[in-house]
């Protein structure tokens, strides 16, 4: 069955050529010359391309040959002399090896070592999405290691690459870029998502000629009918380069002759669902092909990432070369302990102080970066999902990542503000997770001053709720986690603390709405370790809500109208005192079916709104009808102090009879001592004590001191 993508196939180019062939127009007539040798068809210069195709994500819906894609555009551009591509000038990353870590140093360590004359060629196959809709600007190419509703804190935003690729062109690099990125309206922006990261490739940057799989709003398919398994644009975006777009047979595809090609053949092979996009100036004079450069086709499967040079340049064989190595088997075996000799960082600072060779240093640097975000990158993560809950001393650790790649960032990477902010986003979570020793005013200035600069990134405005959680501003932290899930609308995490914050409120209808919702899209509970906790909550809140529940007594018109005065008179707000002193009134009799909901009802009452006497004298009387037992009614009856005194009087004395009813006479006569210090009782009321406390010398003692005539 055919996978359905939206792919955004789009080759970029400078007006000045770029990689491709442009000879002189003579006249208004299309023309093109005879190529007849490499050298003739060569611009000047180095080309370097960086290339990747991911198939295997780890927290999104799975492509099916993406990266096959990639490797196949690769194995063209070894085989196309015309560009002279130097194999070892050409990095593949597929799948696993295109995590963001490793996709933002290497295109960071090209755009360094490319000059005034080279050429860049950057395909990316994959995913592309917008992942909220009020933000049109915020567009991502999504990386192996991205997670899903959280794109601020784990992908390649399109702006980045605009600024790159701008900067480059300006200073004279010819750049090419072909992303096939708009694949799926499956993602967390949806439909729209896709939409949005399609307009924002094909916004002209710099006077680029682009080619897209697609018009917008359209989907590109891939299946097995194409090249055994190909994309259907891919396929015969090599097909036509590789020949077949070569309409008058001269050896050469002009750009125009590629834009015919596709408008017969994606057009036929989609049934008209796909229309390819080609525009750029000089389109029938720009040669992108030359089918004489290219040697006889070879229909074997490339080999993938194995015909790629891993260092990409000749290792020397000196003593530099030994702590190249060694940083390279650090880094395979995770020694990233700076303080350690031996780590990944300790050799490539030996590396730095030996060798000036630029190649080296700067692949050196990119793979221990690479490294250390992708090792870190994988913590945050596991923040973002709850599967398996970070352990306290991973988020220290992670800062010292990141600080690593702070300290020793020669590649000049322009994410120092992001990394800064994912180091903040660490150091709240683990100190609020933890509960750390830590000033939770200070960790507020921290957030604050991450949120300055991304102010509407979801991780930072969960740890900000998380924060007022742990601060208990309930309502504070409620306003923020729901901006939370307006900025990630997909994302969990904070969604589960809003359950917790709902439930502290004790408004159990909405804890329960964002806890169910989480078990929903969590039905397998393979998103939190807590699941337990939360179906525990979840059946506790449940129980609560039920005792409230009225609707069985539709008949009862004099209950309905009772209760629903009390719910009007609320407004709604389920937590009200009132309204739960309401219902055990009504329970509050023989034989009614939620009788035994009645002490929930009173007690309820009595905490929401301990100031109100009226609602003491229910439960105790109730108490008292239901013969509780003595210790738990006076357990309520200490806790009268914020009465007025005519109220307090009566609920002092209500406690010494219990303690007279447990025979507990010397807590009794305390309790009566204590008012008279406390002017509730005078002398005249203390000696009719005399018939209950009479016996006892501590009462006889106390007569003699403070009433004896």
């Amino acid at each position: 069955m055919k996978n359905v993508r939206l792919t955004c196939l789009w080759i970029s180019l400078t007006a000045v050529s770029m990689f491709f062939y442009s000879p002189p127009v003579l006249s208004q007539e299309p023309v093109k010359g005879d190529v007849t040798s490499n050298e003739q068809s060569s611009p000047g210069g180095i080309t370097r391309a960086l290339i990747i195709g991911i198939s295997r994500y780890q927290f999104i819906p799975k492509l099916d040959y993406a990266d096959k894609d990639a490797e196949y555009f690769a194995d063209y551009l070894v085989h196309n002399h015309l560009w002279s591509i130097n194999k070892s000038n050409i990095v593949l990353l597929t799948n696993e090896n295109a995590k963001r870590g490793n996709v933002i140093s290497e295109l960071q360590r090209l755009f360094l070592l490319s000059q005034p004359g080279d050429r860049l060629i950057f395909y990316f196959s994959g995913h592309g999405d917008n992942e909220n809709m009020t933000l049109f600007n915020k567009c991502y190419l999504l990386t192996q290691d991205t997670y899903t509703n959280n794109y601020m804190a784990g992908a390649l935003p399109v702006n980045d690459l605009k600024d790159l690729f701008v900067t480059l062109t300006n200073r004279n690099v010819q750049v090419v870029v072909i992303t096939d990125a708009c694949r799926s309206g499956n993602l967390s922006g949806g439909v729209k998502g896709m939409e949005y990261t399609g307009v924002a490739l094909t916004t002209m940057w710099h006077n680029e000629i682009k080619i897209l799989s697609s018009q917008p709003k359209q989907k590109s398919l891939e299946g097995p009918q194409w090249g055994n398994g190909r994309g259907v644009f891919s396929y015969y975006l090599v097909e036509g380069l590789s020949g077949a777009a070569d309409a008058d047979r001269d050896s050469l595809i002009t750009l125009a002759e590629l834009r015919q090609y596709f408008g017969q053949t994606v057009v036929k092979e989609t049934g008209k669902k796909q229309q390819p996009f080609i525009q750029g100036p000089d389109e029938y004079s720009t040669v992108i092909a030359s089918i004489k450069s290219i040697p006889e086709k070879n229909n074997t499967k490339p080999a993938g990432n194995s015909f790629i040079s891993p260092r990409r340049f000749q290792l020397p064989k000196d003593s530099c070369s030994l702590y190249y190595q060694q940083m390279a088997t650090a880094i395979r075996e995770k020694k990233f302990d700076r303080n350690e000799s031996g780590s990944a960082a300790d050799n490539y600072k030996r590396l730095r102080s030996c060798t000036n060779d630029k190649d080296m240093l700067l692949s050196a640097n990119s793979q221990l970066l690479s490294a250390l975000m992708n090792t870190a990158q994988e913590i945050v993560n596991n923040s973002f999902i709850g599967k398996n809950f970070v352990k306290e001393k991973d988020y220290p650790y992670a800062i010292d990542l990141y600080n690593q790649v702070l300290d020793m960032n020669d590649l000049k990477l322009p994410y120092e503000e992001q990394l800064t902010n994912l180091k903040r986003y660490l150091t709240v979570m683990g100190a609020t997770l933890w509960n750390w020793k830590s000033d939770v005013n200070e960790l507020s200035l921290i957030l604050d001053s991450a949120l300055k600069q991304e102010p509407e990134a979801a991780y930072l405005l969960s740890a900000k709720g998380a924060l007022e959680l742990r601060k208990m501003n309930y309502t504070n932290a409620i306003q923020i986690l729901e901006k939370a899930t307006q900025m990630g609308p997909g994302w969990l995490i904070p969604k589960y603390y809003l359950g917790i914050a709902y439930g502290y409120k004790k408004d159990y209808r909405k804890a329960l709405s964002y806890y169910q919702e989480v078990m929903q899209k969590d039905s397998l509970y393979r998103t939190f370790d807590c699941a337990r906790c939360i179906m525990e909550k979840m059946s506790e809140y449940e129980k609560r809500l039920n005792q409230i529940r009225y609707d069985k007594y539709k008949d009862d018109v004099e209950g309905r109208a009772a209760l629903d005065s009390a719910r009007n008179y609320l407004n709604d707000n389920i937590d009200s005192a009132h309204f739960y002193f309401t219902l055990a009134q009504r329970f509050d009799k023989k034989n009614h079916p939620y009788q035994d909901s009645v002490y929930f009802f009173y007690t309820q009452a009595v905490l929401l709104d301990p100031s109100e006497a009226e609602y003491m004298y229910g439960l105790i009387r109730y108490l008292r009808k239901k013969s509780y037992g003595e210790s738990e009614i006076r357990e309520w009856l200490r806790k009268t102090d914020e009465y007025a005194d005519d109220d307090k009087l009566w609920f002092r004395e209500d406690l010494i009879y219990s303690y007279l009813y447990a025979k507990e006479t010397e807590n009794a006569f305390k309790e009566a001592a204590k008012m008279f210090e406390e002017g509730l009782y005078g002398c005249t009321k203390m000696k009719k004590w005399a018939n209950k406390f009479g016996k006892l010398p501590a009462y006889q003692a106390f007569i003699k001191e403070n009433c004896q005539d």
